[in-house]
């Protein structure tokens, strides 16, 4: 009996670290997406400002549309960027709601 005790005592303990460690890297993660979300906010300014510049100068078009393909493309990938965050928040969760739900079986 004691020694079935002190194992449910253990995984609870494991359960718990694990738990912090899951939470923390959500913090993390939720930390990456916000800058990621600053840094496409800046994109999208910068390729309003090239259209206004573009409109306005009429100049080196050839040269602003490849930079507004480039934001483009930089746009892309922090999109993927946030597609990957976002299915290891829901693994983050999901790893969650298991140890929580082992902690409630035990």
């Amino acid at each position: 009996m004691l020694s079935s005790s002190l194992l449910v005592a253990e995984r609870e303990a494991e359960l718990e670290q694990n738990i912090a460690r899951l939470s923390a890297r959500e913090e993390q993660l939720a930390t990456q997406a916000q800058v990621h979300e600053q840094q496409l906010a800046e994109l999208r300014s910068q390729q309003v400002k090239l259209l206004a510049l573009i409109e306005e100068k009429g100049q080196g078009l050839d040269q602003l549309m490849q930079q507004q393909l480039e934001l483009g493309q930089q746009e892309a990938s922090l999109k993927q960027r946030e597609s990957v965050l976002a299915q290891a928040q829901a693994e983050l969760a999901r790893q969650v709601a298991e140890g929580t739900e082992e902690l409630g079986a035990s």
